[in-house]
């Protein structure tokens, strides 16, 4: 499992790739930041002065969360979604169609044993840490980690680092026994007013060492759908409402003026910085010297318990050696 850049359905079409690469490319603040080269992105990323963004305070982890992804071709997306869109690759998809897989997935994973004494967020968030699809978004709630994803591979193709700031909860709990959007269904196809368009961070407890190395968490929101005031422009012009969720799930408005408010339609304010293919190298040994690497972030926990044995077992014997008075070591 890992907290970022999670991979498209194989079957996404050529256009749909280049549709989200000019959109990313479109909203980039790398100019207005003065980012031009991987020792600009490190400088800032390490000065963590996020006010740079926008007109208002921002902190990282607080109400500021980031994400890496290592191709610029991907769509911010929930794996449900992008699960959903490969077995259906035209036509929209809806939360009723969402939901009615959500809800299959959760009870046929509950009668094969999994979710005992979990509440249905719990098991969700299990699920993803296992790579199966959920509406789950991981996202870390410090830059550098998620940097991290979207310069470990593709050193191709240009990668993207957003940073999203959610609106807020208001109310979404994830501490009862049913998930917070499972009332949210005042039609067949939509959510209400309550969960269209929110976006949310979902903090958990669970205790994955994965997450805790990548400083993880999740973003959680309802299927984007476009209300007036909610264009999304590219260097073609207007994106046409079918196309966007396939961008983004999440309402996220990104920003490429510095601003304090950002409409309340939206979720979120997003901002997005381009990545340059050139730059992941240099920025991966920048992060290998912060002990950001990919034994770090994909801690082997499974695969090392032969070697863990093993140095007990040796310690053992040592020890025993000693109290026998045969030690030998020098």
């Amino acid at each position: 499992m890992t907290a970022n850049g999670g991979l498209p359905p194989s079957n996404t079409t050529i256009d749909q790739r280049r549709v989200n690469e000019d959109y990313w490319r479109s909203v980039a603040v790398n100019d207005r930041l003065g980012i031009s080269n991987a020792a600009d992105l490190w400088a800032w990323l390490q000065a963590g002065d996020f006010e740079d963004l926008a007109d208002r305070p921002l902190a990282a982890g607080s109400d500021l969360y980031f994400r890496g992804q290592s191709d610029i071709a991907y769509g911010l997306t929930s794996s449900l979604y992008r699960q959903f869109r490969e077995a259906k690759p035209v036509g929209t998809i809806t939360e009723h169609m969402l939901g009615t897989a959500e809800t299959a997935l959760i009870k046929e994973m509950r009668d094969q044993g999994l979710g005992r004494r979990m509440t249905d967020f719990q098991l969700i968030t299990v699920l993803q840490h296992h790579l199966m699809p959920t509406r789950l978004i991981d996202v870390s709630r410090s830059p550098l980690e998620s940097l991290y994803f979207a310069v470990e591979n593709h050193h191709g193709t240009d990668g993207v680092l957003f940073l999203i700031n959610p609106r807020g909860a208001d109310g979404v709990e994830f501490a009862d026994s049913a998930l917070p959007w499972e009332h949210f269904k005042s039609t067949e196809h939509y959510g209400d007013s309550g969960w269209t368009n929110k976006v949310t961070v979902a903090e958990h407890d669970a205790l994955d060492p994965r997450m805790t190395a990548q400083n993880g968490t999740f973003l959680v929101g309802g299927l984007l759908r476009s209300y007036s005031g909610m264009a999304m422009y590219n260097s073609h012009g207007d994106i046409p409402t079918p196309r966007r969720a396939d961008v983004t799930t999440l309402a996220v408005r990104f920003l490429k003026r510095r601003q304090r408010e950002y409409g309340t339609e939206w979720g979120a304010a997003g901002w997005v910085i381009r990545i340059d293919h050139s730059w992941k190298r240099d920025l991966l040994a920048k992060l290998g010297s912060e002990k950001i690497s990919a034994d770090t972030m994909y801690p082997a926990y499974t695969e090392t318990a032969r070697l863990a044995k093993y140095i007990v077992t040796a310690e053992a014997t040592a020890l025993t050696a000693v109290t026998r008075g045969d030690r030998t070591d020098t």
